[in-house]
């Protein structure tokens, strides 16, 4: 066939197609089962004209036209079928629980050295005194925050400055739990670390000082309301930063950069699971958990609440669907 007769012969099939890959938009849905079968017929008709004109043809303008025909209609061919917004975020948070599991060795480290650090630093502290210049802050602005906790008070916040400080959270942790990541990263995981031990060194001299004035109960139920989550949200974004940090030193049989693609991935969903927890705890650290009117027996059950739902979302969303991809 000549390059003349498919010019004269194909034109009307190759506007067909134009036609029907504009009308089947985001979803073949839209095109009738003929319709269908005829947009199949006409992408094979097409690019078999397209692989004929690449070879034979001198008209640039006839191939540069017919390749971005085929193009529109190979995407709308194979393209991912169009998802509802409510199925992709039920998607989102299989991928994000799912990833817990798959990659809870580098969540555990990442508690582990929490909760190392705090018990370390009380420990210290309530061995001697001398400890006191490592673990208290000296800084006046952060001596000022512990007397005004050790007091056992916070003044009511108005609806403006709960909102102000909610911005801040929110604005703020994230960001920090992003940069925090990318240095950890460039850092093999120490300073991921360091920063983690330095929270929960923190923690533990201010829950030893309140322990000091009878107060580490009212120092918990404070906390816990916006804690679980938000600290929840420093350890999955260590977790991320261990999970490359491996895939660096301990590549395996794979090439370095083969290792850090395939564990990149799942520290993507980490570091964005630690953004999502950190502004969820925004509004409740902003407006409840330092609130005096809010009784203390509340705070506790919101907190231990959070806790039961976290720990049966991570350990139990989308197990039957992960078991029946098994199968």
């Amino acid at each position: 066939m000549t390059e003349e007769s498919i010019l004269s012969q194909r034109g009307p099939a190759w506007r067909r197609l134009e036609e029907l890959t504009a009308k089947a938009g985001h979803s073949f849905k839209r095109l009738h089962d003929d319709e269908l079968e005829e947009f199949v017929r006409l992408y094979r008709q097409t690019s078999a004209d397209l692989a004929f004109l690449m070879t034979r043809s001198s008209n640039d303008a006839v191939v540069e036209y017919l390749n971005a025909i085929v193009g529109r209609a190979y995407s709308q061919l194979y393209r991912e079928p169009y998802k509802p917004w409510a199925k992709r975020f039920q998607d989102s948070l299989y991928a994000a629980a799912d990833t817990v599991r798959r990659r809870h060795k580098a969540v555990f480290l990442a508690i582990g050295i929490f909760f190392a650090a705090m018990v370390t630093t009380s420990g210290l502290l309530s061995y001697s005194d001398d400890f006191r210049q490592f673990y208290i802050p000296q800084d006046p602005a952060m001596r000022q925050n512990f007397e005004k906790w050790k007091s056992g008070e916070f003044d009511p916040r108005t609806e403006g400055e709960s909102s102000l400080a909610t911005f801040f959270y929110a604005s703020n942790n994230p960001r920090v739990s992003i940069v925090v990541h990318a240095i950890s990263v460039l850092s093999f995981g120490t300073y991921s670390s360091y920063l983690i031990w330095q929270n929960g060194s923190l923690l533990g001299a201010l829950g030893h000082e309140m322990a000091g004035v009878g107060k580490l109960g009212y120092l918990v139920v404070s906390i816990v309301p916006h804690g679980v989550t938000e600290i929840g949200g420093i350890f999955m974004s260590g977790a991320g930063a261990f999970v490359l940090a491996w895939a660096l030193i301990f590549p395996g049989r794979r090439t370095r950069a083969e290792a850090l693609r395939i564990a990149g991935k799942d520290a993507f969903v980490l570091v964005m699971l630690s953004v999502v927890m950190t502004l969820m705890a925004a509004p409740i650290e902003g407006f409840f958990s330092f609130d005096p009117r809010i009784p203390a027996p509340f705070k506790a059950l919101v907190g231990v609440v959070t806790l039961g739902g976290w720990i049966a979302f991570f350990a139990g969303y989308g197990r039957s669907r992960q078991e029946a991809l098994v199968e």
